[in-house]
Protein backbone atom coordinates (compact mmCIF):
# COMPACT_ATOMS: atom_id res chain seq x y z
CA UNK A 1 0.00 0.00 0.00
CA UNK A 2 1.17 3.57 -1.10
CA UNK A 3 1.82 6.18 1.97
CA UNK A 4 -0.11 9.43 1.04
CA UNK A 5 2.80 12.37 0.77
CA UNK A 6 1.77 15.80 0.57
CA UNK A 7 4.93 16.12 -1.70
CA UNK A 8 3.70 14.23 -4.17
CA UNK A 9 0.43 16.56 -5.17
CA UNK A 10 0.58 18.52 -7.93
CA UNK A 11 1.16 22.31 -7.71
CA UNK A 12 -2.53 23.48 -8.13
CA UNK A 13 -4.07 21.02 -6.16
CA UNK A 14 -2.23 21.96 -3.07
CA UNK A 15 -3.19 25.46 -3.83
CA UNK A 16 -6.46 24.71 -3.83
CA UNK A 17 -5.86 22.25 -0.65
CA UNK A 18 -4.44 25.34 1.18
CA UNK A 19 -7.10 28.23 -0.01
CA UNK A 20 -9.77 25.42 0.97
CA UNK A 21 -8.35 25.29 4.87
CA UNK A 22 -8.18 28.81 5.05
CA UNK A 23 -12.01 29.39 3.55
CA UNK A 24 -12.88 26.73 6.19
CA UNK A 25 -11.06 28.80 9.16
CA UNK A 26 -13.37 31.97 8.16
CA UNK A 27 -16.11 29.61 8.39
CA UNK A 28 -15.84 28.88 11.67
CA UNK A 29 -14.23 31.82 12.42
CA UNK A 30 -17.81 33.80 11.16
CA UNK A 31 -20.02 30.79 12.42
CA UNK A 32 -18.23 31.90 16.25
CA UNK A 33 -19.10 35.57 15.98
CA UNK A 34 -22.64 35.36 14.67
CA UNK A 35 -23.14 32.72 17.80
CA UNK A 36 -21.35 35.33 20.10
CA UNK A 37 -23.53 38.06 18.75
CA UNK A 38 -26.36 36.46 18.94
CA UNK A 39 -25.64 35.59 23.22
CA UNK A 40 -25.15 39.61 23.22
CA UNK A 41 -28.25 40.50 21.14
CA UNK A 42 -29.99 38.59 23.90
CA UNK A 43 -28.25 40.38 26.55
CA UNK A 44 -29.01 43.76 24.94
CA UNK A 45 -32.23 43.15 24.98
CA UNK A 46 -33.04 42.27 28.28
CA UNK A 47 -30.91 45.43 29.63
CA UNK A 48 -32.49 47.35 26.95
CA UNK A 49 -36.43 46.05 28.67
CA UNK A 50 -34.78 46.61 32.13
CA UNK A 51 -32.56 49.77 31.94
CA UNK A 52 -34.60 52.01 29.60
CA UNK A 53 -38.07 52.59 31.16
CA UNK A 54 -36.04 52.94 34.52
CA UNK A 55 -34.07 55.80 32.63
CA UNK A 56 -37.16 57.09 30.73
CA UNK A 57 -38.87 57.90 34.16
CA UNK A 58 -35.62 59.73 35.42
CA UNK A 59 -35.87 62.12 33.09
CA UNK A 60 -39.30 62.85 33.10
CA UNK A 61 -39.20 63.32 36.85
CA UNK A 62 -36.08 65.32 36.87
CA UNK A 63 -38.19 67.57 34.12
CA UNK A 64 -41.05 67.91 35.83
CA UNK A 65 -38.79 68.32 39.48
CA UNK A 66 -37.02 71.37 37.47
CA UNK A 67 -39.77 72.60 36.35
CA UNK A 68 -42.16 72.71 39.60
CA UNK A 69 -38.96 74.78 41.33
CA UNK A 70 -38.88 76.81 38.28
CA UNK A 71 -42.84 77.89 39.00
CA UNK A 72 -42.32 77.71 42.32
CA UNK A 73 -39.55 80.07 42.43
CA UNK A 74 -41.45 83.08 40.04
CA UNK A 75 -44.15 82.62 42.47
CA UNK A 76 -41.83 83.58 45.50
CA UNK A 77 -40.56 86.79 43.70
CA UNK A 78 -44.27 87.80 43.32
CA UNK A 79 -45.02 86.62 39.35
CA UNK A 80 -48.98 85.58 41.01
CA UNK A 81 -50.68 82.47 42.11
CA UNK A 82 -50.66 81.05 38.79
CA UNK A 83 -46.87 79.91 39.22
CA UNK A 84 -47.52 78.58 42.53
CA UNK A 85 -50.55 76.29 40.86
CA UNK A 86 -48.08 75.34 38.18
CA UNK A 87 -45.71 74.50 40.07
CA UNK A 88 -47.65 72.53 42.22
CA UNK A 89 -49.31 70.84 39.31
CA UNK A 90 -45.50 69.78 38.11
CA UNK A 91 -44.76 68.86 41.70
CA UNK A 92 -47.88 66.54 41.56
CA UNK A 93 -46.82 65.05 38.40
CA UNK A 94 -43.28 64.12 39.71
CA UNK A 95 -45.06 62.71 42.50
CA UNK A 96 -47.18 60.09 40.49
CA UNK A 97 -43.72 59.55 38.37
CA UNK A 98 -42.10 58.43 41.39
CA UNK A 99 -44.82 56.19 42.36
CA UNK A 100 -44.94 54.57 39.16
CA UNK A 101 -41.22 54.25 38.95
CA UNK A 102 -40.84 52.30 42.44
CA UNK A 103 -44.07 50.01 41.19
CA UNK A 104 -41.90 49.26 37.51
CA UNK A 105 -38.67 49.26 40.28
CA UNK A 106 -40.42 46.79 42.14
CA UNK A 107 -41.17 44.00 39.25
CA UNK A 108 -39.68 40.62 39.56
CA UNK A 109 -38.13 40.76 36.47
CA UNK A 110 -36.19 43.67 37.19
CA UNK A 111 -34.41 42.64 40.54
CA UNK A 112 -31.25 41.32 40.10
CA UNK A 113 -30.74 37.18 40.87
Amino acid sequence: MKQFRLSDLKFGTKILLGFSVIILLFAANAFYTMTMLYLERDQLIQINAEYVPATDYSTKIQTHWLKSRYHIIRYAKGEGLDEAKTGQAHADSAHTLITQAMEMVQKPTLRKK
